[in-house]
C-alpha cells in the first residue's frame, strides 16, 4: 500500500503487527557548518521536537537516523538500530552525537542536518511502558 503523509510522519497503511512510522526533523544552517559542537548545538532543538512528540504520542523507536547535506549537496545519512525501544531523550541525543561524532573529521563543510526516529513497533512501545512502571 502506499504511505499517506501526516503532521511530521509518514505511517505505512499496510496492515502488520508492526506499525511504520517515521519522525523526523530538519534544520538548513544560514552558514556552512565544520565544527562538531556547533553542529551538536543545531540538532538540539530537533532532537527535542522529535522527542516532544514521541512523549505526546506515547510511542519509542529503536533507529536513530541522521541526515547530513554537505555545502555542495552531496546528502548522506548514517543510522543505528538500537536491541530495544530509546528509553529517554537523552539516550536519544547520545545516539544522534555519536553518529554525528562518527563523520569527523569532515572534508567539507556542511549546509543542512536532519534527524529522524523509526522502528516504531507496538511491542515494543508496550515493553517500554512495563518497564516504566517497574
Amino acid at each position: 500500500m502506499v504511505p499517506r503523509k501526516q503532521a511530521g510522519h509518514m505511517t505505512c497503511t499496510r496492515p502488520q503487527a508492526k506499525r511504520q512510522i517515521l519522525l523526523a526533523m530538519r534544520a538548513s544552517s544560514t552558514h556552512d557548518l565544520t565544527e562538531f559542537e556547533v553542529m551538536l548545538a543545531e540538532l538540539g532543538p530537533l532532537i527535542d521536537k522529535v522527542w516532544r512528540h514521541c512523549e505526546d504520542k506515547g510511542t519509542r523507536s529503536r533507529t536513530v537516523t541522521l541526515k547530513v547535506k554537505f555545502a555542495d549537496f552531496e546528502l548522506i545519512s548514517r543510522s543505528r538500530t538500537l536491541a530495544g525501544a530509546i528509553g529517554s531523550q537523552r539516550e536519544f541525543k547520545a545516539v544522534s552525537a555519536e553518529l554525528l561524532r562518527a563523520l569527523f573529521p569532515l572534508k567539507k563543510a556542511v549546509r543542512l542536518l536532519g534527524v529522524s526516529i523509526s522502528g516504531f513497533s507496538v511491542r515494543e512501545i508496550e515493553r517500554s511502558e512495563q518497564i516504566a512502571l517497574l
